[in-house]
């Protein structure tokens, strides 16, 4: 089966932050963080190879419940660091 695409339409994917000791490394600065497509395609990639996802936030930042909600899915794959 061939797909039609208007020349716009293009492939989506998300890169983390940076990789530590083989993990992924997710940044990020803000007051709420929710689960956004980039954190789901990164959890479902860091479990298909088997490594953690550390998601790296400031300790004011406020975890919306979707994202609570992902983190209890993917147990063994997410992990929320609080830095300050």
């Amino acid at each position: 089966m061939q797909f039609k695409m208007t020349k716009h339409q293009v492939a989506r994917g998300a890169l983390p932050d940076a990789r530590e000791r083989g993990d992924f490394l997710l940044i990020k600065r803000c007051k709420m963080l929710r689960a956004t497509y980039q954190i789901k395609m990164l959890a479902l990639l860091a479990s298909e190879r088997k490594i953690r996802l550390k998601i790296e936030i400031p300790r004011t930042c406020i975890v919306h419940k979707t994202l609570r909600a992902l983190v209890r899915e993917y147990k063994k794959t997410i992990k929320i660091v609080y830095v300050d």
